[in-house]
């Protein structure tokens, strides 16, 4: 089947499954049954509740549950590094929820230099 996937890193922690501790247990069973050849983009997000909490609310990168080192791995992964990384965060204002352009530039160029992921390609995503 002509079938892709998107993997969301806040989803996918908040489902139960251990990023943070086991990011190589986690590969192998998403290898295993979806196949990571079916993987096509990544949601880059932090999580505010974390392991198992089964709440979709993301957390600025570096400000939730998974923390710079997991995203340290992740775009350092050769599989997933090549892939489309989707930031879905929110602007940094108590009145909107939508991405801000200066916001998302600072956030990327610190995330770019803290991870060492300056070839990965970026997106964001209007919330």
């Amino acid at each position: 089947a002509n079938v892709g996937v998107t993997f969301d890193t806040c989803h996918v922690l908040d489902a139960g499954y251990d990023l943070e501790n086991d990011y190589d247990g986690v590969m192998r069973q998403l290898d295993e049954v979806i196949g990571l050849a079916r993987v096509k983009a990544i949601h880059v997000n932090d999580s505010q509740f974390g392991l198992g909490s089964h709440k979709d609310r993301h957390a600025n990168i570096g400000e939730g549950q998974l923390g710079i080192p997991f995203f340290t791995r992740l775009v350092n992964d050769p599989t997933m590094a090549k892939l489309p990384m989707i930031l879905e965060t929110k602007e940094q204002t108590a009145t909107k929820s939508r991405c801000c352009a200066g916001w998302w530039t600072e956030s990327h160029r610190q995330f770019s230099t803290t991870t060492g992921s300056n070839g990965t390609y970026w997106s964001t995503y209007q919330r």
